[in-house]
């Protein structure tokens, strides 16, 4: 299992996106709108649940001991 960050998450929208000709085209592709998709590669939203999703992950909640 390999953890990502949101700004990872990004990353990997942002280039898929290049991929496929921009941001517009991939919301196109994937059935999500292009603002949605502008705003988080521009940092206005977090990736959501579905976006992930439609890069192939998926949100996992991972607990880590601090020590105090």
């Amino acid at each position: 299992m390999t953890i990502l960050t949101h700004e990872e998450v990004v990353r990997e929208l942002e280039r898929a996106a290049r991929e496929v000709g921009g941001q517009r085209e991939w919301a196109r592709r994937n059935g999500v709108s292009f603002k949605w998709v502008n705003n988080v590669i521009n940092g206005h939203t977090k990736p959501s649940i579905g976006i992930a999703s439609k890069l192939g992950f998926r949100r996992r909640v991972v607990w880590e001991r601090v020590e105090t």
